[in-house]
């Protein structure tokens, strides 16, 4: 059986905004992204490792992963004891350092 994965209530309202956002200039690539974006999130619950290490994992004393999905970046931890990946933030690669994990 693979992981379950549980997004954190940050990273669904950083979702939320991201969707809102490129729905208000095409409702039609909104619906496509939203869609993509629980696609790739939902991958994860087979090999979460496959990912890499995120760098900012040195400065925050835990193993963080991160998930390219198109211009956005997910990044995620994995709990081995409970067979659990967590969805941390979900942010825009062209903004910069991600928001506080």
């Amino acid at each position: 059986m693979g992981y379950k994965v549980v997004i954190a209530r940050p990273a669904l309202t950083q979702i939320e905004s991201h969707y809102e956002y490129i729905k208000s200039v095409s409702p039609q690539n909104g619906k496509t992204w939203l869609d993509g974006i629980f696609d790739a999130i939902d991958s994860l619950e087979t090999m979460p490792e496959r990912c890499s290490i995120s760098k900012h994992s040195k400065y925050l004393g835990q193993t963080i992963r991160f998930y390219i999905y198109g211009k956005h970046i997910i990044d995620y931890r994995i709990d081995e004891t409970q067979k659990q990946v967590q969805i941390l933030s979900v942010w825009h690669s062209a903004k910069g350092l991600p928001p506080d994990l």
